[in-house]
């Protein structure tokens, strides 16, 4: 993200991954994880998975995720404790500040082993947030 961040200076970045297992924990196998830094952006890519069937639940994304992830040796640490999991991770990934951003926590979506969303094959990959990434772009 951050050679993309230098290279073409994008407005508004998406970001998806299965890293951590706390967002299982707080939201299970139906609903992806989202996280942002911008209220605007936010509310147009969670008009746009529901528009897709997609089930995507906002998380909190607030200054103090950053301040457990601060490293006293380089710009950022991998990890911040025990307390939100999703949260902090989206924190590192939003590592300039200067462009909207949105992350999505796919860990419980990412598989399935039984038909749990509508949309989704009776179980194997998912592919989120495939459904709903499209629709946002077509939206703007």
């Amino acid at each position: 993200m951050t050679y993309a961040v230098r290279k073409y200076k994008p407005k508004e970045m998406i970001d998806a991954a299965t890293l951590t297992g706390a967002c299982v924990v707080a939201l299970g196998s139906v609903n992806i994880g989202m996280m942002g830094s911008d209220g605007g952006m936010l509310s147009r890519m969670k008009a746009a998975s529901a528009a897709s069937g997609e089930k995507a639940w906002e998380l909190p994304l607030h200054e103090e995720y950053f301040e457990q992830i601060r490293s006293d040796i380089g710009e950022l640490k991998n990890i911040g404790g025990s307390e939100a999991g999703p949260s902090r991770r989206a924190a590192s990934s939003r590592s300039s500040r200067r462009h909207s951003m949105v992350h999505f926590d796919i860990a419980g979506t990412a598989w399935v082993e039984k038909e749990k969303r509508g949309y989704a094959r009776a179980f194997g990959r998912t592919g989120p947030p495939s459904r709903g990434v499209p629709v946002f772009r077509d939206g703007n």
